[in-house]
């Protein structure tokens, strides 16, 4: 099956990392109040990087369209904890993406933890120690 539309795409790719994560995060288009600097959270982004058409139109004229790109996670741990809690957090992101494909057809590769794992991060985000999860998705559409 083949993901209707970008939004439900989003939405799926979305939802299986919510379901694995039980800490706070920040989703993209939300207000998000950085929690107590004993707490674990996470920072949830799309990037499309691609759209191809891939295929020659139907009798009734529609195409299939592969759509690429990579989701990304930082995953914030408090600052001084050690490496352990970091990486197992990091884990949970790399299980809910790693091997999976959604419903409407959106599958992950090259699923992986990147970055330094005592980052210094952005001035907001300073009572935390961080790692990114990368995974690169596709899916394809039709019309």
């Amino acid at each position: 099956m083949t993901a209707v539309t970008i939004n439900q795409a989003n939405l799926e790719m979305a939802s299986l990392f919510d379901l694995a994560w039980q800490h706070a995060i920040d989703w993209p288009g939300k207000n998000f109040i950085l929690p107590d600097a004993s707490a674990t959270w996470a920072r949830w982004r799309l990037q499309y990087v691609l759209a191809n058409q891939s295929s020659l139109s139907d009798v009734g004229g529609k195409r299939r369209w592969q759509r690429q790109g990579m989701v990304m996670v930082q995953v914030f741990t408090p600052l001084n904890t050690g490496t352990e809690l970091l990486y197992s957090a990091a884990e949970i992101v790399v299980g809910a993406y790693e091997g999976k494909r959604t419903p409407g057809g959106v599958w992950f590769r090259n699923v992986r933890i990147s970055g330094d794992s005592v980052s210094d991060v952005a001035s907001e985000v300073t009572n935390w120690s961080q790692l990114n999860v990368l995974a690169d998705f596709q899916f394809d559409q039709i019309h």
